[in-house]
Order: structure tokens, then C-alpha cells, then sequence
């Protein structure tokens, strides 16, 4: 270290008198391009402004484990959240696309086959359990809850007898088979 341009013999001299704020006992400070601690290196781990970077060992951008506080993130040190549940697969992290039935928490989210998983099936919502569902399907890679209808249009939901394919009765006051009119030509 040196004093001015004399080097100091106990290596405890300020590194660049022509800073006041950088010597010794300064606080390092990231990205001034200056040692303000003299430490020999800039922007020090633990410098004033640093961010905490997590480790990304699969190189994913989502980390894990272990923290550091860095001005840059630096080597394995780039994540800025430790939300990755494998660091060790570069396709599993919380912006995975959840693929259904391979047994991965691709997205991290605590569940496997997820709504709106790869290869998800669209299923109604189907009250009567008649195999007929009502509303906007849900695309999921299996049937889950009152979800479990393979085809929409059921017109009476709480009656298990109404539903497209039923057979039209005459005179009976319903639309049996969903077409919209309660009484189709064919009809019983």
C-alpha cells in the first residue's frame, strides 16, 4: 500500500490520496470504480448497494440454496431468487411448462400435473353426473372434482335425465336432449 507514492511498510497506507473518501477503513461501494477499501479488488462481496444473488448451479436463471451479496452477479452466483425446487435440471423452474404424467414438478409450484399442463384433456364441469358438463372447460391431465365431464352442452345440470343424446319425449314441458326446443320433431 502506499502513502502518497511512498510505500507503506505495514501495508496500511491509503491506496489513492487523491480520494478522501478511499483508504483503509472506507466502505466499499458498488459500481464507482473505485477500491474504496483498499482492499486490492472494487465492488468487494458485501459492498454497500450489493444484491443478494443466489446460486444457480443448472444455469436456468432460477437459483437455489446458498446466498451471496454482490455488486454483479458473479460465476454461479446470477439468481436473483432461490425458487428453483432442482438446480440440478436446467427444464425444472417456477417458468416450467408442467407437462402431464412424468411425475416432475416442472414449475415448482408443490404439484404435478398442473391446469393446463402439456398434453392436458378439457374437461366440463358436470353436476348430475351424467357425463355432460356445463360452463368453460378446464384442461387438465386428469378428471379432478365436479371436472370430470368429456363434453359440454348440458342444459339442465341438476337433472341427470336432460343432456344432448336424450331422446325427446313429447308434451313433457323439457328439452331432453339440449337442441333448445322441448318439443323435436322424432319425438316420443
Amino acid at each position: 500500500d502506499y502513502v502518497g507514492s511512498v510505500k507503506c511498510p505495514n501495508g496500511e497506507g491509503d491506496c489513492n490520496d487523491t480520494q478522501k473518501l478511499v483508504n483503509p477503513g472506507g466502505a466499499e461501494i458498488c459500481g464507482n470504480n473505485l477500491d474504496d477499501d483498499c482492499s486490492g479488488t472494487q465492488n468487494d462481496p458485501g459492498a454497500e448497494g450489493c444484491t443478494l444473488f443466489n446460486l444457480d448451479f443448472d444455469g436456468d436463471g432460477y437459483g437455489s440454496g446458498p446466498n451471496k451479496c454482490l455488486c454483479y452477479g458473479a460465476g454461479q452466483y446470477t439468481a436473483k431468487g432461490s425458487d428453483d425446487c432442482n438446480d440440478a435440471n436446467g427444464a425444472i423452474h417456477p417458468n416450467a411448462v408442467e407437462v402431464c404424467g412424468d411425475g416432475i414438478d416442472n414449475d415448482c409450484d408443490g404439484t404435478q400435473n398442473g391446469e393446463n399442463s402439456v398434453g392436458c384433456t378439457e374437461w366440463f364441469f358436470d353436476a348430475d353426473n351424467d357425463n355432460w358438463g356445463t360452463g368453460q372447460p378446464k384442461c387438465l391431465c386428469e378428471p379432478q372434482g365436479n371436472y370430470d365431464a368429456p363434453a359440454g352442452g348440458d342444459c339442465a345440470d341438476g337433472n341427470p335425465g336432460v343432456h344432448p343424446g336424450m331422446v325427446e319425449v313429447c308434451f313433457n314441458g323439457v328439452d331432453d336432449n339440449c337442441t333448445g326446443s322441448e318439443n323435436d320433431e322424432g319425438a316420443i
